[in-house]
């Protein structure tokens, strides 16, 4: 990953976490803002729902605890398609030690949600992976081997 990504990614975390610690930003505010002529007005104007959440869910100490996030394996992950994004799902996993949210993992693996999706079907469909539980309460672990 470039430096200059680095910073993008930088950049838009620390907009997402000075939103989520100032609930008395109106969204008013934030429309202002978003139409602004201000250096930082491109990043807020990219930020997804998702992302905020994602914020709470870390600051609540859910599933997407930033502590434990290996940043070069997220770089890797960012970039891999296919059976590679597959081996890194799985070594998040391993590290995991347990089922996980979907959150925990795009938190660890980035990329869009639909990259993960795909490969949990794949991993499930080779018997490497197990979805225990539905909808917002699914969690996804290795399947165990004797």
């Amino acid at each position: 990953m470039s430096l200059e990504a680095l910073l993008e990614d930088g950049q838009r975390s620390a907009v997402l976490r000075v939103i989520y610690g100032h609930p008395e930003i109106s969204l008013g505010e934030l429309a202002s803002f978003v139409m602004s002529d201000d250096p930082l007005a491109p990043v807020l104007r990219t930020l997804t729902i998702d992302e905020l959440l994602q914020v709470s869910r870390t600051a609540q100490g859910g599933d997407s605890d930033p502590s434990a996030i290996d940043y070069a394996r997220l770089g890797r992950a960012k970039k891999a398609t296919g059976e590679d994004f597959d081996e890194l799902a799985i070594e998040v996993l391993t590290a995991a030690g347990r089922p996980v949210a979907a959150a925990y993992l795009r938190t660890r693996l980035g990329g869009p949600r639909w990259k993960l999706q795909a490969s949990m079907r794949r991993l499930e469909a080779a018997g490497v992976v197990r979805r225990h539980g539905q909808t917002s309460g699914t969690r996804w672990g290795l399947v165990e081997r004797s």
